[in-house]
């Protein structure tokens, strides 16, 4: 299954840095915090693109993932690419409304379109 980390797709990168929030990147990977969760999931919504996932890491010297902070869109890879788009974006706003840890940082998996993803999930 192809998919895409922030800044790791060209065409994901120059979108994403319309949002000019700062990052923080740390072995490669792009953690945002809960307020700049909300903003990119917005910007995903606005643009089409699909929140697949979600990973929660606590910041203690190093990120350290959070294994009950995980969101996972996958199952919802079902019917049209608009409704998964739409239902992952509800699914990852639920999921960031109800995180209340301030030190907590989060890492996404984005899918940009359909052809990312295996035919048999989706009816186009």
């Amino acid at each position: 299954m192809k998919t895409e980390k922030l800044f790791e797709n060209v065409s994901l990168n120059s979108r994403f840095k319309q949002l000019k929030i700062p990052l923080v990147v740390r072995d490669g990977n792009t953690y945002f915090n809960i307020s700049e969760c909300k903003a990119v999931i917005q910007f995903c919504r606005e643009n089409g693109i699909a929140v697949l996932g979600m990973d929660g890491f606590e910041f203690r010297g190093k990120f350290i993932i959070d294994l009950l902070d995980i969101y996972d869109a996958s199952s919802l890879v079902r019917g049209k690419w608009d409704d998964f788009v739409n239902k992952s974006i509800e699914g990852a706003l639920l999921f960031i409304s109800q995180n209340n840890n301030k030190n907590e940082f989060f890492e996404f998996v984005f899918v940009e379109s359909p052809a990312a993803l295996p035919i048999t999930y989706l009816v186009i």
